[in-house]
């Protein structure tokens, strides 16, 4: 399905999707769905039975738009969590040490928010050494 939704982006750059348009509550035409299809073949391996499908991938913009609200929300609440993993160097202020705990504290914050593909965390490790 991650193949089918990587052919549907390339369709909709070159102009290619089939547009679906309804009337909204004021009688204006608006987008409804756009989408495009295509066929496939089936069947098991070592069996007779083949045959083929039709395969109809759609996007409706209106869930897209909430969608990607819901993203721009998240991401930083996301990056706030990311950076409080971290506190600046202080009295009472605990550092995360063990790079193991780290990572784990830095997918779960992914995770939590939603944002696993998305956003992504690096670190880098700065020691200072004072000798009297």
């Amino acid at each position: 399905m991650e193949a089918w939704s990587s052919a549907g982006v390339a369709t909709g750059e070159a102009g290619e999707f089939a547009q679906i348009f309804r009337p909204n509550d004021r009688g204006h035409e608006v987008l409804a769905a756009a989408g495009y299809a295509f066929e496939r073949c089936w069947g098991a391996k070592g069996s007779q039975e083949v045959g083929t499908e039709r395969v109809v991938v759609v996007r409706s913009p209106r869930p897209a738009t909430h969608q990607a609200a819901g993203l721009d929300k998240r991401l930083p609440h996301a990056e706030t969590a990311l950076a409080a993993l971290t506190p600046p160097r202080g009295r009472g202020k605990r550092q995360l040490i063990d790079e193991a705990t780290r990572v784990e504290a830095i997918a779960l914050v992914l995770k939590d928010h939603r944002v696993e593909g998305v956003l992504s965390g690096a670190w880098e490790k700065q020691v200072e050494r004072h000798t009297q």
